[in-house]
Formats: C-alpha cells, structure tokens, sequence
C-alpha cells in the first residue's frame, strides 16, 4: 500500500504543478520569464484593452511587455489608442501597411505564450511601440471576428 502512496502523491503535486499554479505573479495571464507583473486593467498601445477581450497573454522582458488578446471590439480600440482616426481609417491608404507575413502562417514573439497572429495582419506604429492585428483571411480590407491582437510597448513597473 505505501508503494501505490508514493506514485498518486507525485502525481498529485505534477498535477498541481500543471494547474496554472506556477504561472509567474500567479497571473494565469502572464507568460513564464516575465519580469514585471501587469496590473489588473491593461493599458496597452495607449488604451486599456476592449471590455470583451479573451485569452489574455503577457510577457515582459527588459523594460517592453508584449500584450495578446482576441476581441470583437479592435475598431474602437485602435481609435481609443488613436492609432487612427476613426473606425473608417483603419484601410486608408496612409495607414495601410504591410507587414511580412506569409499568407496561412502564425508567428508569436519570443516569450509570449499563448496562441499566435494568424496571418495577414494589419500593423501600426505607436509612440512607444508597435501593434499588430490578424486581418480577414481573404485579405480583404477588413479584420478577423474576433481578431487577435498583438501590443509591443515600452513598460515600466509602476512606483507604489
């Protein structure tokens, strides 16, 4: 009987482990390696993340955290971070950029955890970073719904 203790212990304690226990700060949110814990309300890119964002993933490493979250309400972000002007700027000319990204591929920044942008993928510039956003498959001027969403910004912990 002592035998059989031993194995379900471990496998207790394996279990335990694997849980979501061991995530750093205990913020299942945060990514293994991160440096920093981020605050309950997110402020990335320059605006607190959409009120319906899911699957939120962060890492932060030397001063920049990388935010990755999925939402139905990326338009109004990225007017409320004004990186455009309004909603029917987001395929203006001047704001089209490409970014390099072969078609059916994903990519995920070094550390962060999660699932990756899908591609193609609308890119925009911010004062202290960068944002990416997974655009529709047909590559037509619109985004995915939902549309995972990428925030690279300079952050630094906040003094208490």
């Amino acid at each position: 009987m002592a035998l059989f203790a031993v194995p379900v212990v471990a496998g207790g304690v394996t279990g335990l482990l694997r849980s979501g226990l061991t995530h750093p700060f205990g913020d299942a949110r945060a990514c293994d390696g991160s440096e920093v814990a981020l605050p309950a309300a997110v402020e990335a890119g320059g605006a607190t993340l959409p009120q319906d964002a899911t699957d939120v993933r962060y890492h932060t490493h030397d001063g920049k955290a990388v935010v990755s979250f999925v939402s139905d309400q990326v338009p109004d972000y990225l007017v409320r971070a004004g990186l455009v002007p309004d909603r029917d700027a987001l395929f203006a000319e001047r704001d089209v950029v490409k970014y390099a990204m072969e078609p059916g591929t994903t990519e995920l920044p070094r550390g962060l955890c999660g699932e990756g942008l899908r591609a193609p993928v609308w890119y925009g510039t911010t004062p202290d970073g960068m944002i990416l956003v997974e655009r529709a498959p047909s590559g037509a001027e619109e985004l995915r719904r939902p549309a995972r969403v990428q925030v690279t910004f300079q952050y630094t912990e906040p003094a208490p």
